[in-house]
């Protein structure tokens, strides 16, 4: 049971259960190519360029251009999450703790569905034949010790260009705040000559900016032992896969075999991997910068 439920005992409590600060729901979910599996592990199927030859007579052999096949396999994990509530506590509080510890079991693994997105965008990708891939290194841009500002987004999105990324595709980039407060000092970036100016500098985020869906995440990775830098990402959809084999569970129930205590529990299991690696950008830039 939780230990500081005591907190919320009548005399101490105000009648209203507030949940403190805390990223309530998947910000990067929506972003990813998301597809409902079974089994162990699912492999996403890819298919290289080819290139076509010149015909040079007449009655020449057909030529065969054996379009490479690929794979990328995201193999499924398990988050779960549980707390309990003794009779004897519910009876003394206001409220029934029951919704609220669901509520807050529920953000805590809606979270974790982030980390595990967040995990999979850089970390070596594995296929059917057990081999691993890493990011190419032309996928990392900066060098960590440079601020987040116009040209390096620029230089970010002419990576997606230079991949022959299909300009129709959207695109996502994930930064946290300190990336926000860099973009905000840059004369650059807030000058009344770029669209939708004044709505970064009323809200401090816009929803589409510079050609990418801009996501405000704390759960993005800093390296401390190296110059502090912050590894952003900027991906399109098809980027990431995300498969799901169980989506989150809540199952609320009384334990027999522990005094009938209410016990609340909640599980997911799913799997994530980098499916294309040219539609993945590792943004670094400096944590230390200050405009």
């Amino acid at each position: 049971m939780a230990i500081t439920i005591s907190n919320a005992f009548i005399q101490e409590f105000d009648g209203v259960v507030r949940h403190l600060a805390q990223q309530g729901d998947s910000r990067l979910r929506p972003h990813v190519y998301e597809t409902p599996v079974g089994g162990e592990a699912y492999s996403f199927e890819r298919l290289g360029a080819t290139s076509s030859t010149r015909k040079t007579g007449r009655r020449v052999a057909t030529p065969f251009v054996d379009a490479p096949w690929t794979n990328r396999t995201a193999t499924p994990v398990t988050d779960q999450w549980a707390d309990t509530i003794e009779h004897a506590d519910k009876v003394q509080m206001i409220v029934d703790p029951q919704s609220s510890y669901a509520q807050n079991g529920s953000m805590a693994m809606k979270r974790s569905i982030d980390d595990e997105l967040v995990d999979s965008a850089t970390r070596d990708a594995a296929d059917k034949a057990g081999g691993t891939n890493a990011l190419p290194a032309g996928q990392i841009k900066g060098d960590g010790l440079t601020s987040f500002n116009l040209a390096f987004i620029s230089e970010v999105n002419e990576t997606f260009q230079t991949n022959d990324v299909d300009p129709d595709e959207p695109k996502c980039f994930v930064v946290s705040p300190t990336e926000v407060r860099q973009m905000l000092n840059d004369a650059t970036l807030t000058s009344a000559d770029y669209m939708s100016v004044k709505a970064l500098q009323a809200n401090g985020m816009i929803h589409n900016f510079l050609g990418f869906t801009w996501v405000l995440s704390n759960r993005l990775a800093i390296t401390t032992t190296t110059n502090n830098f912050r590894s952003n990402l900027a991906f399109t959809k098809r980027g990431i896969g995300l498969t799901v084999n169980q989506d989150l569970f809540i199952r609320i129930a009384e334990r027999a075999d522990l005094s009938h205590l209410i016990q609340v529990y909640m599980e997911w299991t799913m799997g994530a991997v980098r499916v294309e690696d040219e539609h993945v950008v590792e943004a670094r830039s400096s944590e230390l910068y200050v405009p």
